[in-house]
């Protein structure tokens, strides 16, 4: 055996969460894979857990905040996911003073629970019930949390797309678009986040019978890249990681910008920005409490420049709500979100165990020039046993199918007309309208990953078809397709909110200038997926942190 590591705790796991060792032991299945590296998930474990140990240094917990903060900054930071944590950390890195504002709490792993509701509500916007509407009803995720939407994704990574780029370049006129600008920047996000290729003994079984289905309809296929590089394969991404194996943001960009000066307002909700004489001025806004319902006190910003990245639903808002652009601007009236739909497949002769390994581990790009990448992906036992009671099937029959189930879908880049607003409520206002071109594409990713379940054994199918049970085989599964009209007839889900204040060098056709900052207001910037002119067709992350790098040298250079 190799040299063991030192001892970091005391004996029988004291002082460590016990989900943690729940997910350290989960591991341990898999140790005939590591036999040659017998130490590999223990120091995976260790390293994790110190990383996420940031100090309280450069951070102010609003929720503890008595009396009204009033601050001078060079830069505000709104939002701190995988956009404004790299702008921010850009800055600083320039010897920029930057203040990073967060309406979520800083969390740590011991913190995450893994009962969907419980995790939910204390992780994602709107307490996970923010919903697109207009043609069908379908959720829409965003993170509530100090390291935005990584601390709940399930940390897929693709580089942005070569046709993407050159498009950014040729017809939206981003100078920065170009392979000598840009890859140096992925390259070094890509080391930066860890990414790398799931190993296979994390896969799990489901994972594995999605690659096959696709190997057996002779499609292109691979490994997921992820930044998870302690992942144990617990499967409960979405909740926030319990083992700590995953490096978000608020592991890995916000702790290194806080060494170089950052300081980070947590609880803090971003009312308005302040503008005087065409250009902002500062922030305003409230401290909210632990629950994040309620108001303790009020903070204002001065700054001589403003970065919203907020995320696609929320960045238009906030601008809307400022009074510094609206609809008719072109701000929130491109809304995509790459909609989600595909198939369960019911595997009688294989133990998927659904449970087990990461949540998506195996993509299909084969029919990207349709329009839509399949991925594999899990599913929680709770949303099966939902399926179940809506497809009339017996609960109880139901649930012994679990084991045997597999899951793949179809992330439509959607071309659908749609809008982002705030309703009379004060709550995010969300219109989507499918087009016939973007249900065709939904109808034909179900009924292409159907068809490949089935060829390797699966029993039924049960496609994202409002209404519709087990199909038992391609035919059935042809005349359920043929009876959809419209998206109501679908169980949609929406995966990457983005293209809300998209850029362009012509004012007349596009909210935002290459350069990220806004037309009318040239030191109010943005950086995250709401830049993206179209919908991008792949996971953005990756592609956000490098565009957040390379709009933090704009910030720094507009100062």
């Amino acid at each position: 055996m190799g040299k063991q590591p030192p001892r970091r705790t005391a004996r029988h796991g004291q002082g460590v969460p016990p989900t943690r060792w729940l997910c350290v032991a989960g591991a341990a299945r898999y140790a005939p894979a590591l036999r040659h590296r017998p130490y590999l998930w223990l120091r995976h474990y260790f390293v994790s857990s110190r990383d996420s140990r940031m100090t309280a240094n450069g951070i102010i917990d609003g929720a503890r905040a008595q009396a009204p903060l009033r601050e001078r900054t060079q830069v505000v930071v709104i939002g701190s996911g995988a956009g404004g944590a790299n702008v921010a950390l850009r800055l600083v890195e320039q010897g920029i003073r930057v203040i990073l504002l967060e309406l979520g709490d800083q969390y740590r792993p011991e913190d995450f629970s893994q009962e969907p509701a419980a995790a939910t509500t204390m992780l994602w916007r709107e307490f996970g019930m923010r919903m697109a509407s207009g043609d069908t009803h379908f959720p829409v995720p965003g993170a509530n949390a100090l390291g935005g939407s990584t601390v709940i994704n399930a940390g897929i990574c693709f580089r942005p797309p070569e046709h993407m780029v050159r498009l950014w370049h040729d017809e939206h006129g981003a100078a920065w678009a170009t392979a000598d600008r840009l890859n140096p920047v992925v390259d070094w996000v890509w080391e930066t986040m860890a990414v790398r290729p799931v190993p296979e003994p994390f896969l799990g079984n489901h994972n594995l019978a999605a690659r096959d289905a696709f190997a057996a309809m002779g499609w292109q296929y691979g490994v997921i890249d992820r930044n998870a590089p302690g992942c144990v394969g617990c499967g409960v991404c979405y909740f926030g990681c319990p083992s700590g194996g995953k490096r978000s943001v608020d592991k890995a960009q916000i702790p290194a910008a806080i060494e170089l000066g950052l300081r980070v307002i947590t609880r803090a909700r971003c009312d308005r920005v302040l503008v005087d004489g065409g250009r902002a001025t500062g922030v305003e806004g409230v401290l909210l409490d632990r629950s994040g319902r309620n108001r303790r006190t009020t903070f204002h910003i001065d700054a001589d420049a403003i970065v919203a990245s907020c995320g696609g639903i929320d960045t238009p808002i906030l601008l809307q709500e400022s009074g510094l652009a609206n609809i008719d601007d072109g701000v929130g009236a491109q809304f995509h979100v790459h909609p989600g739909t595909g198939c369960v497949a019911i595997l009688p002769d294989r133990e998927t165990e659904i449970w087990r390994g990461v949540p998506q581990g195996i993509y299909s790009d084969q029919f990207v020039e349709d329009g839509y990448l399949f991925e594999s992906s899990n599913l929680p036992a709770s949303a099966f046993f939902t399926l179940g009671v809506r497809a009339g099937e017996n609960p109880d029959k139901w649930m012994k199918l679990y084991r045997h189930i597999a899951l793949a879908g179809g992330m439509i880049r959607d071309e659908s007309p749609a809008t982002v607003t705030r309703d009379a409520l004060g709550k995010s206002s969300v219109k989507m309208h499918f087009t016939d071109r973007d249900l065709r594409k939904a109808v034909e990713a179900m009924r292409n990953v159907g068809r490949a379940y089935f060829a390797i054994g699966a029993s039924a199918v049960l496609p994202s078809i409002a209404g519709v049970g087990l199909l038992r085989s391609p035919q059935e599964l042809d005349r359920a397709l043929a009876r959809v009209r419209s998206a109501a007839d679908l169980d949609l889900y929406g995966s990457h909110p983005q293209s809300t204040v998209p850029f362009h060098h012509d004012p007349k056709r596009a909210p935002l200038r290459p350069d990220f900052a806004l037309h009318r207001y040239p030191n109010v910037f943005v950086a995250d997926a709401s830049v993206f002119p179209v919908a991008l067709g792949v996971n953005p992350q990756i592609t956000i942190m490098a565009l957040g790098r390379i709009a933090g040298d704009y910030v720094a250079a507009a100062l």
